[in-house]
């Protein structure tokens, strides 16, 4: 089945995999919503490698529908830990396909630029919390000990500890932590070092600063492929990690908030773990993101060697 061979791999850390393939697979049929979740996301890897065969992506649609209507009914009455480590699984897979675009670049696709008054699709950054929030949940809390995914959540928190020890070039890191600190954080005109505790964007930075890091090269201004398990985990679970305060300066496209998501997305284009479902989808909001900051008339020359940055990712 291809799922195990191919799609499994890309879906998650070795320790994640295990758990699937030995754990979770077993209740397919146990779990209609699991099922869905699996088919779908196999038939989008198959999509995504042969974008001729429509088969594939009709298939692929049908599930998905199944899937998030399955979800949904039990997300609300969970029955046990298996069931929760079912839901677990399938909360992966879904956001992976949460991910997928299928246009380098489709600004009607865009996560960040579409309609802030639009209700007819999810919120991306609440998708994207999906995982976090499951496991921030009563019920898993509650069974956690007896989970399947204990090892991976030990796993990943190791990771993300090792990933804040890394060492590297830091000049770029420095100069967007000297750029947040010049900007205004409200219409008082109050500055960061002023009110620390108001900072949206300090936080934001400091989740993305290792692997900016490890992988931006100053000499070429360009990033590097993100190889490591570690970058996998510390990229896909960022948006977990965004507040509310971060959230809403995005909505309303502030510069310095954009430029953080923007070179989120440049370190998303370089991760090799998950391209098939991740690629698109940072090419296609980065892109936007460095073509509304390029109009920006701005004199800071920080502001304007960040946006020269995401200009080597996005538009060469």
């Amino acid at each position: 089945m291809r799922f195990h061979g191919n799609t499994v791999t890309t879906l998650s850390s070795p320790v994640g995999q295990t758990i699937i393939l030995s754990k979770v697979t077993q209740h397919f049929h146990t779990y209609p919503f699991l099922l869905h979740a699996v088919l779908e996301l196999t038939a989008a890897h198959l999509t995504c490698l042969d974008g001729q065969d429509t088969n594939f992506a009709a298939t692929a649609f049908h599930h998905t529908q199944h899937a998030v209507r399955l979800y949904s009914e039990r997300l609300r009455c969970v029955k046990d830990r298996t069931e929760m480590d079912a839901m677990l699984a399938a909360c992966f897979m879904l956001t992976a396909i949460f991910y997928l675009s299928h246009d380098k670049f489709n600004a009607t696709e865009s996560w960040i630029f579409r309609d802030s008054d639009s209700t007819s699709k999810a919120s991306w950054s609440k998708v994207l919390c999906g995982p976090a929030l499951l496991l921030q949940s009563a019920e898993f809390r509650d069974n956690a000990h007896e989970s399947s995914w204990l090892p991976f959540i030990r796993e990943t928190q190791e990771l993300v500890r090792q990933a804040t020890t890394r060492t590297g070039p830091g000049d770029l890191v420095t100069m967007l932590r000297d750029l947040i600190s010049e900007s205004q954080v409200d219409d008082n005109n109050a500055h960061f070092e002023d009110i620390t505790e108001k900072n949206p964007y300090l936080p934001v930075l400091e989740a993305l600063a290792p692997v900016l890091r490890a992988r931006f090269d100053p000499g070429t201004l360009t990033f590097g492929p993100c190889v490591d398990v570690a970058d996998f985990v510390s990229l896909i679970s960022f948006p977990s990690r965004l507040d509310g305060a971060f959230i809403e300066r995005l909505s309303r496209r502030d510069n310095i908030a954009l430029l953080l998501a923007g070179f989120w997305f440049a370190l998303l284009a370089q991760l090799q773990h998950c391209r098939w479902w991740c690629l698109r989808r940072a090419l296609t909001e980065g892109t936007a993101i460095y073509l509304y900051l390029s109009t920006v008339q701005s004199q800071e020359w920080k502001f304007q060697k960040a946006v020269s940055i995401l200009a080597h990712t996005f538009c060469s």
